[in-house]
């Protein structure tokens, strides 16, 4: 337990050192003529955590506060350098945003003392029920469950599909493949393929793959812990399985970064005495990847200016929120109901031509004939939908539903549901951050929810 504290202590020390340091930085460094704000959000962090100190005694045993705050200190604390040191480098091209900028600086600390205000409330109500996360059984329940030959009739399904629609290999990618040639290649291929597979085709097979891709690794990973070899055996065959999610990856980047992390804690409980390979190991060879894929990958792997725009476009940053203050007719209730109808797995095929906040946002940044493709932060959407009182109501939605799967993954023993509320749990705790409120209802329609029922079907009781 005093270990933990020390832990806990450590991680808040570094927080509030380099908080302060980049205050420092950012006071020599700021026009304060119209970016005055910016100085206040890395204390604005630190602050929010002191008043709300509990949730620091869960730092480094609670993997959804964790990554909440993480998340928000990535916001907080790491974007505002970038974005003084890059000339206040942005996406958006209509340069009114810069007169929202306090306003979303404000929106954002508002948002974040929410945030955890509620998360402490919760966590404190949790702390009189408070167990030890369970070890995983594999004689539990999950054995009565047929659900291997569940995921071979999908698989078959899907194997099916490819075999009269060969394209569909176009949904598919190597993520370390850097020849631009081959880049450009795949994305045309990836259009053809979208054009002529028929719409219900694809759909079906789309949805199979992502419920492949999450119960695949879990059931690979529970099979090699059952074979009879030795225990370091298992526990590299077991490893293996990361790189090869990580490197195939589908549109979505994240989901199989997503997944590998899910995999790298469940094999800290099935080899607890590996935890610190699997640390080391995943922050030696984790980070570079993130890196190579955040930049790289993007080609802004030298200039200050693109990177500052990458990270302000990932992690919603202060530029991307003030911008969405240009969206026109805000509040406006009746769009949530049009982002949660074009969010709905099959469904949305009859609401494609319903307008979004996301194609709003995107009209703001590029204009009307721009890109459609940059994600509009979650505060942004609840901000639209809501107004200002209510902005954070989302945000929060999503932080106290990743701290609920949280506990159900520390109370479950069944490999494969423990599988499904973490990784849920994940999701939702990086949502209000790298996601937003509509691919957070796709993936819990589309991922999560067939997960369970395949999972949990038929169940037989003795």
């Amino acid at each position: 337990m005093s270990r933990t504290k020390n832990l806990n202590f450590l991680v808040f020390l570094a927080i509030l050192l380099s908080a302060f340091i980049v205050t420092i930085i950012l006071f020599f460094n700021n026009d304060f003529s119209n970016y005055w704000m910016i100085n206040l959000l890395p204390l604005s962090f630190v602050s929010v955590l002191l008043i709300n100190s509990n949730i620091l005694t869960k730092i480094t045993s609670n993997v959804s506060v964790l990554l909440i705050v993480g998340c928000y200190y990535m916001r907080m604390v790491i974007l505002p350098i970038f974005y003084v040191l890059s000339d206040y480098s942005s996406f958006t091209l209509d340069a009114n945003y810069i007169l929202y900028i306090t306003k979303a600086g404000l929106l954002m600390i508002y948002e974040f003392f929410a945030i955890m205000f509620f998360s402490n409330i919760y966590l404190k109500r949790c702390e009189k029920k408070e167990t030890e996360i369970k070890k995983l059984n594999m004689d539990s329940v999950c054995k009565k469950r047929k659900i291997l030959y569940k995921i071979v009739i999908i698989l078959i399904i899907v194997l099916v599909g490819f075999l009269f629609y060969p394209q569909f290999k176009s949904y598919f990618r190597l993520i370390f493949n850097d020849d631009l040639t081959a880049i450009n290649t795949h994305n045309a291929n990836f259009k053809i393929m979208k054009s002529t597979i028929p719409g219900v085709i694809y759909r079906i097979i789309v949805f199979f793959i992502n419920i492949l891709q999450v119960l695949i690794p879990i059931a690979l990973i529970k099979k090699i812990y059952t074979l009879k070899i030795g225990s370091g055996k298992k526990f590299i065959f077991s490893l293996l399985i990361i790189p090869i999610i990580v490197s195939i990856c589908t549109p979505d980047t994240a989901t199989s970064f997503i997944i590998a992390l899910t995999i790298i804690i469940m094999l800290i409980q099935l080899y607890p005495e590996r935890k610190k390979v699997l640390f080391i190991g995943a922050l030696s060879v984790g980070i570079p990847i993130l890196f190579y894929a955040l930049f790289i990958k993007t080609g802004v792997n030298s200039a200050t200016n693109g990177v500052s725009s990458v990270l302000q476009a990932y992690f919603s940053g202060i530029s991307n929120i003030a911008t969405s203050f240009l969206m026109p007719n805000i509040p406006n209730i009746k769009m949530l109901f049009n982002d949660i109808l074009t969010s709905i797995p099959f469904l949305n095929y009859f609401f494609q031509n319903y307008t979004t906040t996301a194609q709003l946002f995107n009209y703001s940044l590029y204009g009307m004939v721009g890109s459609h493709s940059q994600i509009i932060p979650m505060i942004s959407q609840s901000l639209y939908y809501f107004g200002v009182v209510l902005a954070p109501l989302i945000p929060v939605l999503s932080i106290l539903s990743s701290l609920s799967f949280e506990k159900k993954y520390q109370e479950s023993e069944d490999i494969y549901n423990k599988f499904l509320y973490l990784i849920m749990s994940i999701y939702f705790a990086i949502a209000p951050i790298l996601y937003n409120f509509t691919i957070l209802i796709l993936i819990f329609l589309q991922m999560y929810i067939p997960c369970k029922i395949i999972v949990n079907f038929n169940l037989k009781k003795k």
